[in-house]
C-alpha cells in the first residue's frame, strides 16, 4: 500500500533529522566533578518535590531560577552562560562530558540579546506592574529558546506540521471576527498544547517566533530595537492569542485525530523500532499501532496512580501539620474545647476522598483502541476524512434578561451547594477554622480528581452518552471543582518553602559547590603532578 502524501512528507523530513550529526568527539567538552554533581542533584531532587513540575519543564524552570536571581541585581549578565551550563550539568539537566565548550559562547549571544531587551524596556515609560509583567514574561521566552537551543526538537516539530496539515482545513469559521488567520494560530496552539503537552510559555515562543522569523537565526540589535518599540502590542497580542474564546471547542474536536499522532509520536521516538520497516508493511504498522497504545495507557494509569498517591501523601501530610498548627491550637485557646471528631475527620477525609476517586477512574475500552487503530491506518495508507471538525461561529448576543437570570441560576447553585456543606458541617461541630480548612481540601481534592479523569479520557475517542445521574453530579460539583480550580491556582502562587529554596537557601548551596569542585579539581591537578615526578 501506498503511503498517504502528508505522511510520505513526515517521513522524509524525520529521515533528514536523522542524518544531522551530533557534535564531534574531538572538540574540548564541558565537565563537572561528580562528587559536586551528586550533591547538586539530590537538592534539585528535593527541590522539584517541594514544587512538582512535569519532567520535561524541569530543565527550563532550573534555569529560569537562576535568572531571575541574576535580575535580583537588576542587571542580566551574558557571563552567567558557564555557570547556568555547569549548573545544569550538575542536576543531571544535561548530559555531562558532552557538550563542546564553544556552546558557553553560543548562550552568551542569546542571553546578550535579551539583556539588551530587557534594558531598552526598563528604560521606557511604563507603568511598573506592566514592567514586571514584561520582565516577567520575557524570562520565560528566553529560557524556552536556550532549552530548544541546547536540545531541539525537530521531531516534535515535524509532527507538529504534519498534524497540522492534516486538520487545518478541517476547522471552518462563520462570522465577522473570525478571521482565517486567528484559526489557524489557534489550531496550531491545540496541536502543541494537546500533542506535545506544550505550556503557554513554549508556546508563547513560537508566535514569538511566528511574528520574527529571523529572531532566532541571528542576533540583530536593530531587530531587538524594534521588537522593544512595539513590545506592548506583541505581549497583548500573543495573550489574546493564547486566551482565545474558542481554544476549549477546538482541543475537543481535535482530540480523536490528535489521539493517532500521539500513536505515531510513541511509534517514531522509540529508538528499539525501524521506523521504515514498520510502514513498509500495514501489518506491522497495525500491530504496532495497537502495541503503542496499550503501552501509551499503561503510562497514563501508573502516571495517575503514581500522581493520586503522591497527592494522598502530601494532603494528608499537609493536613497533620495543620491540625498541630492551627486546628489543636484554636481548639484549645479560642474554642476552649477540642473537637476530636472533627479533628480527625479532617484529617482523614480528604486523603480518603482523593483515594476513592482515584480508584474509580476507568481506562478507555478496546472500542477506543481498535477506532484509533483504524484512523491510523486511513491517515498512514488512504487519505483521511475531510469532514468539518468544527464550525466556529459567533455565539448569539445575550439580552440582559437572559444573562441575569443565568448569574441568578449560578448564584442559587453556589448559594445552596456550600449552603447545605455548611449546614451539615456546623451539624457535626465544626467551627469558623475547621470548616474552612473542610471547605478548601474539599474543593481542591475534587479539581484534581477531575484533572487525573481527564487524563484517563486520552485515548477515549468513543463519545458516551451523559446518564441523568452523571449530569446531575456534574451539575453540583460544579461550584466545588470552580472553587478548587480558583484556590489551587492562588495559593500555588504563594509557596514560602520555594521562596526559601529559590531566593535563600540556592544561590549560597550552589556557590558552596562550585567551591567544593574547584577544590578537587585543584586537589586532582596536584596529584597528577605528583605521579609525573
Amino acid at each position: 500500500m501506498q503511503l498517504s502524501s502528508g505522511i510520505k512528507d513526515l517521513y522524509q523530513r524525520l529521515q533528514a533529522i536523522d542524518r544531522q550529526k551530533a557534535y564531534s568527539d574531538d572538540v574540548t567538552k564541558l565537565e563537572v566533578d561528580e562528587i559536586a554533581s551528586r550533591l547538586a542533584t539530590l537538592y534539585e531532587q528535593i527541590r522539584n518535590t517541594i514544587d512538582y513540575k512535569e519532567d520535561y519543564l524541569l530543565r527550563r524552570f532550573a534555569m529560569e531560577r537562576l535568572i531571575r536571581r541574576q535580575l535580583l541585581s537588576g542587571h542580566l549578565d551574558p557571563k552567567i552562560a558557564r555557570r547556568m551550563l555547569e549548573e545544569l550539568i550538575r542536576g543531571h539537566y544535561l548530559p555531562n562530558e558532552s557538550l563542546p565548550e564553544t556552546i558557553v559562547n553560543d548562550v552568551e549571544v542569546i542571553l546578550e540579546k535579551y539583556s539588551y531587551l530587557l534594558a531598552l524596556l526598563a528604560e521606557r515609560d511604563y507603568p511598573s506592574e506592566d514592567k514586571k509583567s514584561y520582565q516577567d514574561w520575557l524570562v520565560s521566552i528566553l529560557v524556552c529558546e536556550i532549552d530548544l537551543f541546547l536540545s531541539p526538537e525537530y521531531k516534535n516539530d515535524a509532527l507538529i506540521e504534519a498534524a497540522y496539515q492534516f486538520v487545518k482545513d478541517r476547522v471552518k469559521v462563520r462570522g465577522q471576527g473570525l478571521s482565517i488567520r486567528e484559526k489557524n494560530i489557534q489550531v496550531y496552539i491545540a496541536i502543541h498544547r494537546d500533542l506535545v503537552i506544550s505550556d503557554n510559555a513554549i508556546i508563547s515562543f513560537h508566535l514569538f517566533q511566528l511574528y520574527f522569523p529571523d529572531w532566532t537565526a541571528k542576533s540583530d540589535r536593530r531587530l531587538v530595537q524594534y521588537v522593544a518599540d512595539k513590545f506592548p502590542a506583541i505581549f497583548t497580542g500573543i495573550k489574546q492569542h493564547l486566551a482565545y474564546r474558542h481554544q476549549a471547542k477546538i482541543k475537543t474536536a481535535l482530540r480523536k485525530e490528535l489521539a493517532v499522532f500521539k500513536v505515531l509520536k510513541n511509534i517514531i521516538f522509540d529508538d528499539n523500532l525501524n521506523l521504515t520497516e514498520i510502514i513498509a508493511s500495514p501489518e506491522k504498522f497495525k500491530i504496532q499501532v495497537n502495541k503503542s497504545l496499550s503501552s501509551l495507557n499503561n503510562k497514563i494509569r501508573t502516571k495517575i496512580t503514581r500522581g493520586s498517591f503522591r497527592a494522598i501523601f502530601y494532603i494528608f501530610l499537609t493536613k497533620m501539620i495543620l491540625a498541630l498548627m492551627l486546628e489543636y491550637p484554636y481548639d484549645l485557646l479560642v474554642v476552649k474545647h477540642v473537637n476530636y471528631t472533627t479533628l480527625g475527620i479532617n484529617i482523614l477525609f480528604p486523603p480518603i476522598l482523593m483515594f476513592l476517586m482515584a480508584l474509580s477512574v476507568r481506562m478507555p475500552g478496546a472500542t477506543s483502541q481498535t477506532a484509533i487503530a483504524e484512523r491510523a491506518m486511513s491517515y498512514v495508507y488512504g487519505e483521511p476524512e475531510n469532514k468539518t471538525l468544527i464550525l466556529l461561529r459567533n455565539p448569539r448576543p445575550r439580552g440582559p434578561l437572559f444573562s441575569f437570570i443565568l448569574y441568578l441560576i449560578y448564584l442559587v447553585l453556589y448559594g445552596f451547594v456550600f449552603g447545605g456543606i455548611i449546614y451539615y458541617l456546623r451539624k457535626f461541630g465544626f467551627n469558623l477554622l475547621s470548616g474552612g480548612l473542610f471547605i478548601f481540601f474539599v474543593t481542591a481534592v475534587s479539581f484534581f480528581a477531575v484533572r487525573i479523569r481527564q487524563q484517563a479520557k486520552e485515548f477515549n475517542v468513543i463519545h458516551q452518552r451523559e446518564g441523568l445521574i452523571a449530569f446531575l453530579l456534574n451539575f453540583f460539583s460544579l461550584p466545588i471543582i470552580k472553587l478548587g480550580a480558583l484556590l489551587s491556582s492562588s495559593i500555588s502562587r504563594i509557596n514560602i518553602l520555594i521562596f526559601l529554596f529559590d531566593f535563600v537557601l540556592e544561590a549560597p548551596f550552589k556557590l558552596f559547590v562550585a567551591l567544593l569542585e574547584n577544590i578537587f579539581g585543584y586537589v586532582k591537578e596536584k596529584r597528577e603532578e605528583v605521579y609525573k615526578e
